[in-house]
């Protein structure tokens, strides 16, 4: 795959030594520097990327990110403030916060067509290329988070990569099963 890279080293494509093994079809290398140049009016072949993926990271209790989280978390339980309206944007900018150095844009409350009916995820992630990458729903500290997940599932929300939260409780699905299900209540 060596030799791939080779020929675009020319137009100032920098390598990726991390996913060799993956084929970039051509449309895409032309998609991505004409968006690069519209963004910027750069037409510099050497201010030309190709992001592809994101890089997997680990998120440690002490980043900031995090640290915001449970601090907002703990303003709204001082003002006694439950409500889902509330709570959920303090994990709509950790959403925002950890997605946003790989390249991803938190979108609040777009709207998804499924089957005919629109249903509006409390958040979706989408990558530079548009692709919808995972969504995010929130549910109050008062909600049954059981109840209100067979809910969404009864109303065809995506399942690929989909986090349920309910401020104590976080459950990520991944190809329509449930992966993970994580205490929010302590940072580590």
């Amino acid at each position: 795959m060596e030799h791939q890279w080779a020929g675009l080293a020319g137009i100032g494509v920098r390598a990726r030594p991390r996913l060799p093994e993956m084929a970039i079809p051509l449309w895409a290398l032309f998609f991505s520097v004409g968006i690069a140049d519209m963004l910027d009016g750069e037409t510099s072949p050497a201010r030309w990327r190709l992001p592809l993926m994101a890089k997997a990271t680990v998120i440690k209790p002490a980043h900031k990110a995090i640290r915001t989280y449970y601090q907002t978390l703990q303003t709204y339980r001082d003002e006694r403030v439950e409500h889902e309206g509330a709570t959920e944007t303090a994990f709509q900018q950790l959403l925002a916060d950890t997605a946003r150095p790989h390249g991803w844009t938190l979108l609040p409350k777009l709207k998804l067509q499924v089957k005919g009916k629109n249903i509006f995820p409390d958040g979706t992630l989408r990558d530079f290329f548009n692709l919808r990458r995972g969504f995010w729903e929130a549910k109050d500290t008062h909600d049954d988070l059981e109840v209100e997940i067979s809910r969404k599932i009864e109303k065809r929300y995506p399942l690929n990569t989909t986090i349920f939260e309910g401020t104590g409780t976080g459950v990520l699905f991944q190809g329509g099963k449930e992966r993970y299900r994580r205490n929010l209540t302590d940072p580590k």
